[in-house]
């Protein structure tokens, strides 16, 4: 009973050792009972002499120093793990390598004296590209004016092409696209080019009105930040634009069509002066595209480029500036 209690005791986590420490006198006085009950059960004393002792010696040193070594490794065994797993980690390091050479400095291009055309994105050149085909074309039946076909900008002259977001908060039925500008023969062309296309607007009493806002297009003619105005409509710090032109979709009253409206406007500040109207040949509807010849008579005044940005419908902020070169080479 005596030694089973110092087993549970010395299987304790920590103490344990110590605990049993505390049962060795009981174990020796255990010990020393049963040799007095054997030396009274023998009749006599032993005769140590003929007894060997040094084996005795021996197990007695062996019980004297194992709790003092279990005491030892309990504490010395964690570190000693450590250590080697640190050892272990240093070997599996690898080596030192050569540092990289530096390489050889790439001698510049030689300079092309010829001057390079302005790059367009290629995407938003070929939707240009078609949409100009498209006018060499046999012409399509417009439900608004004639509207005599524009001719594909060359290399010759400048394209600028904004991609606009898809998703706005107006009516779906009039997302934007795309809308791209150049300019030939004394006008600036205009291609708006929608999700959808425009009959499914005019055609659906639940979503047309009467009148609806499609695209601001604001204008700094004389290329000076100084004169003009800015838009009403968002005041975000720019300024300098000399004119607006607003495009309008007019529904029938009986929704079987409709037609688009394209107003000029003179800015002041954040006044606007209207100037009238674009003539309805001016501005042709093709399914999803709108196109609009805006001449540069309307132009006042008239410089070599113009800088351009948008307000589409739906959509709260304007469209980075571009700026076009109005004065192509034929």
């Amino acid at each position: 009973m005596l030694w089973g209690l110092a087993a549970l005791l010395n299987a304790a986590p920590l103490i344990g050792p110590f605990l049993s420490l505390l049962f060795t006198p009981f174990s020796i006085l255990y010990t020393v009972a049963i040799y007095r009950d054997l030396r009274q059960a023998a009749g006599g004393a032993v005769d140590l002499d003929n007894a060997w002792k040094w084996p005795w010696g021996i197990m007695a040193a062996i019980g004297f120093l194992l709790p003092i070594a279990g005491v030892a490794g309990a504490f010395l065994l964690p570190q000693i793990s450590t250590l080697l797993q640190q050892g272990k980690a240093v070997l599996e390091q690898p080596g030192p390598s050569a540092p990289p050479q530096p390489a050889e400095p790439l001698a510049p291009p030689p300079a092309d004296p010829t001057p390079q055309p302005q790059r367009v994105p290629e995407e938003s050149a070929e939707a240009g590209q078609a949409d100009a085909r498209a006018d060499h074309s046999e012409p399509a039946a417009s439900e608004q004016g004639r509207g005599s076909p524009e001719p594909a900008p060359t290399l010759e002259q400048d394209l600028v092409v904004w991609s606009m977001p898809t998703q706005g908060m107006g009516n779906p039925f009039l997302a934007l696209k795309e809308v791209s500008a150049f300019g030939h023969n004394e006008e600036l062309l205009l291609v708006v080019t929608l999700t959808r296309p425009l009959a499914d607007y005019f055609t659906a009493p639940e979503q047309s009105q009467e009148v609806t806002l499609l695209l601001s297009v604001y204008l700094d003619t004389d290329m000076n930040r100084e004169t003009g105005g800015g838009s009403t409509a968002v005041q975000d710090g720019r300024t300098g634009y000399d004119m607006v032109m607003q495009v309008v979709l007019a529904a029938d009253q009986d929704r079987r069509d409709g037609r688009a409206v394209v107003s000029m406007s003179r800015l002041q500040g954040y006044a606007q002066t209207t100037q009238g109207s674009l003539d309805n040949d001016l501005i042709a509807i093709d399914n999803s595209i709108l196109r609009i010849r805006l001449p540069f008579s309307r132009f006042d005044p008239m410089k070599e480029t113009v800088r351009i940005c948008l307000q589409g419908h739906g959509l709260s902020q304007l469209t980075e500036d571009k700026v076009l070169n109005l004065l192509t080479t034929e």
